[in-house]
């Protein structure tokens, strides 16, 4: 499962692109609006009450400096992604999800607005997968199936991963966080190239998912939390069936 040899230009290409679409689909929706709402104000004033037409004057101020603020978010994470290449495998902007980054221990970011979610996947062997962008899409189907296994956050869980979990929390400066294990049900066909569990935290409202070198810091304390979270989760899984 070999990564790109240039994980972060391969990456910037593919965000350059997305960002463009967005951003003309974003001015040409925006147009329309605003031309729309301008005309009928223009046209039929009686219809509108005097605080609308303030607001039709407003509204494209409004959209611009949105379009302002989500242009410094797409040139932070150009930034993350090249302060994060000494440790990349792989990264790009999976269909459906947001830009995504592979470390060289398997661990997997994706980046979203809230706060970052980090995760492992096991590999068809049962061990932790080390993919790379298309590895990973392949292994992420037929997660939604799963079922879960373990929960672990400020009330629930068992202690010694809640204590773990807590210090990255401080380390991330994140409101708040949550981790999973999933695996497939009991019943499921084994296929022999999807994953064999999927453990993720999650750090919301995260103060450090543009801190590199934060991020950087925790990348392999996270990915043992999580590889002892999948240990712990199957290991209360087989009691809980067996009865042992």
């Amino acid at each position: 499962m070999l990564g790109s040899a240039d994980p972060v230009a391969g990456f910037e290409r593919a965000y350059r692109r997305k960002t463009t679409l967005f951003t003309v689909a974003f001015l040409g929706t925006s147009a329309f609006a605003v031309g729309a709402l301008g005309y009928f104000v223009l046209m039929f004033p009686e219809e509108f009450p005097p605080g609308f037409i303030g607001y039709a004057v407003v509204e494209p101020v409004l959209l611009g400096l949105l379009l302002l603020y989500l242009r410094r978010q797409f040139r932070r994470v150009f930034d993350l992604a090249r302060a994060l290449a000494p440790r990349l495998k792989a990264a790009g902007v999976p269909r459906g999800s947001g830009p995504t980054f592979v470390f060289d221990n398997g661990l997997v970011i994706m980046w979203t607005p809230p706060g970052p979610q980090f995760y492992l996947v096991g590999s068809p062997a049962g061990g932790k997968a080390l993919p790379s962008m298309e590895d990973l899409r392949i292994l992420r189907r037929g997660l939604m199936r799963m079922r879960r296994l373990v929960r672990v956050d400020a009330k629930h869980g068992p202690d010694s991963l809640r204590h773990r979990l807590e210090e990255v929390r401080v380390q991330m400066m994140s409101k708040v966080s949550w981790l999973f294990v999933f695996a497939p049900r009991p019943a499921a066909s084994v296929e022999p190239t999807r994953a064999t569990w999927f453990a993720t935290v999650f750090f919301a409202r995260s103060r450090a998912r543009f801190d590199a070198q934060r991020i950087l810091q925790q990348i392999d304390p996270i990915a043992r939390l999580l590889e002892d979270a999948v240990e712990t989760a199957r290991a209360e899984d087989t009691a809980g069936r067996t009865g042992t």
